[in-house]
């Protein structure tokens, strides 16, 4: 006769046991993503800063021995940078602090590449002082500013005098291109030589300071004199 068989067995299904604890203050680097590293003048670009298990980290940009571009934007971790020029080139870092690990950075360099009508000209700087010379009496201020004419952007100025430092009362423009001389002295008087350079060489040009002294006076003759009663004399004044 038909029938009915049946077996049986027991599974026992036991958790799993725990993974590793990640050890506290430990971080995975963060790293940056880009559209690209090089672009053309022009063009836009976007960074973004990753940062693996930190959904709290404030994320910071900086541009490495410089300012981020006028034309920027931020949002969160992100960085778009705005019809970009040649004068951007440079490392851009992003920083993070106020997640659960370390404060990091990473960073990333961009290349922008000028156009071929561009004005961007790879060339050294072409300068000019003006006014050319300057004369002034002691205590007078005497200014020179230095122009530039031509040259690949960046161009940093620099002033200098007789191979010696710039003496207290000699002050400089934020930008660098003007040269004040407060209240002159004899000291102030001689040559100063304002110096351009870029990445593509070095120019230099000079202007002179005449600092005169307070005029002198003197009578002539010489003192003294002797002249009988009733006599004339002729004094002289000379001023120099």
């Amino acid at each position: 006769s038909s029938g009915t068989l049946e077996a049986s067995v027991l599974v026992t299904i036991e958790p799993s046991s725990p993974g590793p604890i990640p050890a506290p203050g430990l971080a995975q680097p963060i790293y940056i993503e880009a559209s690209s590293s090089h672009v053309a003048e022009g063009q836009s670009l976007d960074l973004n800063c990753v940062v693996p298990g930190q959904a709290h980290a404030q994320v910071t940009w900086y541009k490495r021995g410089g300012s981020l571009p006028a034309r920027h934007q931020t949002h969160g971790s992100r960085l778009r940078l705005h019809h970009v020029s040649p004068a951007d080139s440079g490392e851009y870092v992003c920083r993070v602090v106020g997640g659960s690990g370390p404060e990091q950075e990473a960073s990333f360099t961009v290349t922008v590449l000028p156009s071929a009508g561009s004005s961007y000209r790879l060339r050294s700087p072409v300068i000019s002082i003006d006014p050319p010379s300057s004369t002034v009496q002691q205590g007078q201020d005497a200014s020179f500013k230095c122009l530039i004419h031509d040259g690949a952007a960046p161009i940093s100025l620099e002033w200098k005098t007789r191979n010696q430092e710039l003496e207290d009362n000699v002050h400089i423009s934020p930008n660098g291109s003007i040269i004040t001389i407060v209240g002159t002295r004899p000291s102030n008087h001689g040559t100063y030589r304002c110096v351009a350079s870029n990445a593509y060489g070095v120019a230099q040009s000079v202007v002179n300071l005449s600092v005169h002294g307070p005029p002198t006076v003197s009578v002539l003759p010489e003192g003294p004199v002797r002249v009988k009663v009733g006599k004339s004399v002729t004094l002289e004044c000379v001023s120099a």
